[in-house]
């Protein structure tokens, strides 16, 4: 991570999470948007004091869509804050578990009603991912 030194006081720390998730600092977790002070000791006992900005963001899954080309929901895809997800890998599987699609977004133009099953891999910008 890169971390940016702001005047005398602080090195500024920016981060950003899922929601849901936790953002770690040696032995202290945050789970909420904000600025922190985040106190550093090193192997050699030297300390430090961090300015954590942390910014959480979250995603949003349809868990349906109709895929009947009224311009109304007839994408399934992934939501998600613009300049988060660096990539999605989306996976569609079938009840008998035959991959019906693979990409970014899925059309369904050829799927009959039924229920399916999807996995999805995420990369997000800050180098983390997410299998969902």
């Amino acid at each position: 991570m890169l971390v940016e030194v702001v005047g005398s006081q602080f090195d500024t720390l920016p981060g950003f999470i899922l929601e849901g998730e936790q953002y770690k600092v040696q032995n202290f977790s945050y789970s909420e948007a904000g600025i922190y002070k985040v106190p550093l000791k090193s192997e050699i006992a030297c300390d430090s004091l961090i300015r954590l900005e942390l910014d959480v963001f979250g995603i949003f899954i349809p868990d349906a869509f109709s895929p009947n080309g009224d311009a109304t929901n007839d994408v399934f895809r992934v939501f998600a804050q613009e300049g988060r997800v660096s990539t999605i890998d989306m996976q569609i599987f079938d009840r008998w578990g035959n991959q019906l699609f693979r990409g970014t977004a899925w059309e369904g133009l050829d799927a009959d009603l039924g229920v399916y099953v999807y996995l999805i891999d995420i990369a997000f910008e800050n180098g983390t991912s997410k299998s969902l």
